[in-house]
C-alpha cells in the first residue's frame, strides 16, 4: 500500500463541503441557449460541482476522463454537462463541455465567480449554490437535471467539525479539508429548493456520504442518491468508465464498473450504492417502529463498523438492525423495504478507515447504507440526535 495513501483519500474529515464532491466536469453539447426555458432536445443536464478542495490534480484528471468518455461515445446525445470548478478558495469558473466534430471543448458561461464557502456563513453558501444552479440551468436548460459533487466529505457531521475530534471520545457537510471552509448538506438542499430544482440523481464523489442521516437530508430533492459508506480514494470516480452509465441511468453497471476498477487497482478499497429516495420515508417509518419495540440492550460487539475508533460513529444500517431487532415481523418488513430502497450496492473485500489512524478493515457485512444513530460515541451522539433522520425515527 502506498505510504502516502492518507494523502490520496477523498476524505477531509469534514462533511460541510461534502456537497461539492471532487470528481469530474460534465457538459457536452453543441447547442447554446440564452434562457432557462427547457429545451425539448435536451433530456438531462448534468451539473458538476467542484468547490475548492486542494485536489486540483485529481479534478483535472476527472474532467479529462469525462471528455474521453464523451469522445468515445461520440457525443452527449440528448444530454448536456455544466461544470462549476473552483481552482482557488475564492474564485471559480462555470463552463459547459461541448462536443464538436469529434472533439470536446470547454465553453465558458462565466469566467470568474465568487466561490468562497465559509463554515460560519451558511446563508452565503446557500446564495452562492443557488446562483450556480440557476446559472447552470439558464445556460443548459433541459427537461431534467442531475447533480455530481466532487469534494471532501464527512457525511452528516456539521460544517466546522472534524471527524478526528470524535476519535478522542464533532453539522453535516462537505467541501474542503479545512473545517473553516465547508458546506452544510442542508445548505445545498435549501439552494436546490429555492431554485425549484429536483434531480434525477445526486452523486457524491466524496468520503462517507453513503450514510442514512445524510441521505435523509437529500431524499426530497432527488430520485436516486449515489455514494460510498467508506472513505474514497482521491482518484474518485473513474469517469472514463462510468460516465456512459450515468447518462443512461444504468445504475447496476455504474456500481459494477466502479468497484471493479478499484478491485483491480493498487488500492483495492471501495464501495458504492444507489438508493431509491422514494422509499426513504417508508424506511424511516419501519425503523421508527423498530426503535420503539423491545430490542437487545447495548451495542453488539460484532456489528459492522466503518471506522476504527474505540467508540465507533459509522455502522452498517442493515447489520445493526438485524442484530438488535427482536421483532421478527418488523425485521422482515425492514429487509423488504431495504431491498426496495437499495437498488445497487457493491464493495471490495476491504476498505480503509483513517480514523483515528489509517487502518485497513474487512467488509464482513455490507448493505450499502451506514448509520450513526446508534452510535455510543460520547461526542458524536448529541450531534447525531439533531439530524433529520434521528428525529424521524425516534
Amino acid at each position: 500500500m502506498n505510504k502516502n495513501l492518507t494523502g490520496v483519500l477523498r476524505h477531509t474529515l469534514i462533511v460541510c463541503m461534502a456537497l461539492l464532491l471532487c470528481c469530474i466536469n460534465f457538459s457536452c453539447s453543441s447547442d447554446s441557449h440564452n434562457d432557462d426555458t427547457p429545451d425539448s432536445k435536451t433530456t438531462e443536464t448534468v451539473i458538476l460541482l467542484f468547490p475548492y478542495s486542494n485536489m486540483d490534480t485529481y479534478i483535472k484528471s476527472n474532467i479529462a476522463n469525462v471528455k474521453k468518455a464523451i469522445t468515445d461515445r461520440g457525443g452527449l446525445g440528448k444530454s448536456r454537462v455544466v461544470v462549476f470548478y473552483a481552482s482557488t478558495q475564492v474564485n471559480a469558473r462555470l463552463f459547459e463541455i461541448v462536443y464538436d466534430n469529434g472533439v470536446c471543448r470547454e465553453k465558458d458561461i462565466e469566467t470568474s465567480m465568487q466561490a468562497e464557502f465559509r463554515s460560519d456563513n451558511q446563508e452565503a453558501a446557500v446564495t452562492l449554490l443557488q446562483t450556480v444552479l440557476e446559472k447552470s440551468r439558464a445556460a443548459a436548460p433541459a427537461s431534467s437535471y442531475a447533480l455530481v459533487i466532487g469534494s471532501h466529505g464527512t457525511s452528516w457531521v456539521p460544517s466546522g467539525w472534524h471527524l478526528s475530534s470524535f476519535a478522542n471520545s464533532r453539522k453535516r457537510a462537505f467541501g474542503t479539508s479545512s473545517s473553516g471552509n465547508q458546506i452544510d448538506n442542508l445548505s445545498l438542499v435549501t439552494a436546490a429548493t429555492n431554485a425549484g430544482m429536483h434531480f434525477n440523481y445526486i452523486l457524491f464523489d466524496a468520503c462517507l456520504m453513503g450514510n442514512i442521516e445524510t441521505i435523509y437530508d437529500y431524499h426530497n430533492i432527488c430520485d436516486y442518491y449515489i455514494g460510498s459508506v467508506n472513505e474514497v480514494m482521491a482518484k474518485g470516480m473513474p469517469f472514463d468508465e462510468v460516465f456512459d452509465d450515468m447518462l443512461k441511468h444504468d445504475y447496476l453497471d455504474l456500481v459494477d464498473e466502479y468497484v471493479e476498477e478499484y478491485s483491480e487497482s493498487l488500492s483495492p478499497y471501495a464501495s458504492l450504492s444507489v438508493v431509491d429516495c422514494r422509499h426513504i420515508d417508508n424506511l424511516a417509518r419501519v425503523v421508527k417502529n423498530i426503535n420503539a419495540s423491545a430490542s437487545t440492550a447495548g451495542m453488539p460487539v460484532d456489528v459492522q463498523t466503518y471506522d476504527a475508533m474505540s467508540q465507533p460513529v459509522f455502522y452498517d444500517l442493515a447489520d445493526y438492525v438485524s442484530k438488535t431487532c427482536t421483532d421478527n415481523k418488523l425485521l422482515s418488513e425492514f429487509r423488504s423495504v431495504m431491498a426496495q430502497t437499495v437498488v445497487a450496492a457493491q464493495c471490495t473485500r476491504e476498505f480503509i478507515s483513517n480514523f483515528p489512524y489509517q487502518t485497513i478493515k474487512t467488509f464482513n457485512s455490507y448493505s450499502g447504507i451506514s448509520t450513526s444513530s446508534p452510535s455510543e460515541n460520547t461526542l458524536a451522539r448529541p450531534l447525531v440526535e439533531q439530524t433529520g433522520w434521528y428525529i424521524a425515527t425516534h
